[in-house]
């Protein structure tokens, strides 16, 4: 998925990112798989179009709060979030700063379709 001007060109418009750079007193709301190191590896050199992975141990060695900038497109940053049920979780998003862009109806869709899907 290539970028120009903030905008996603599989979208056809603007996405959204978890700010590497936390603003306390703020929630995003989330989804969560549980994944081995080794497939958080393998999806993080996908979506930075890597042509090598980074290592696991690389990825569980940033402490929490932390960021790893592993380079690539847009996903450029691994973050490690607060843990969830005592498993670290790591997010990957971009540590540049994007001009905003609207986003699309389907784009919209598709995040309100996956936030429906989550308990709570």
């Amino acid at each position: 998925m290539g970028a120009e001007g903030g905008r996603s060109q599989r979208w056809s418009g603007g996405v959204a990112f978890l700010d590497a750079r936390p603003t306390p007193g703020t929630e995003t709301p989330a989804r969560a798989w549980l994944l081995g190191l080794d497939q958080i590896a393998d999806l993080v050199a996908q979506e930075a179009r890597l042509a090598v992975a980074p290592a696991p141990a690389a990825l569980a060695a940033i402490p929490p709060g932390g960021t790893l900038v592993i380079g690539g497109g847009w996903y450029d940053t691994v973050a490690r979030l607060d843990d969830l049920a005592g498993r670290p979780a790591l997010t990957v998003t971009t540590g540049q700063d994007l001009p905003e862009a609207e986003p699309t109806p389907a784009y919209r869709a598709t995040i309100a379709a996956g936030r429906a899907e989550a308990p709570g």
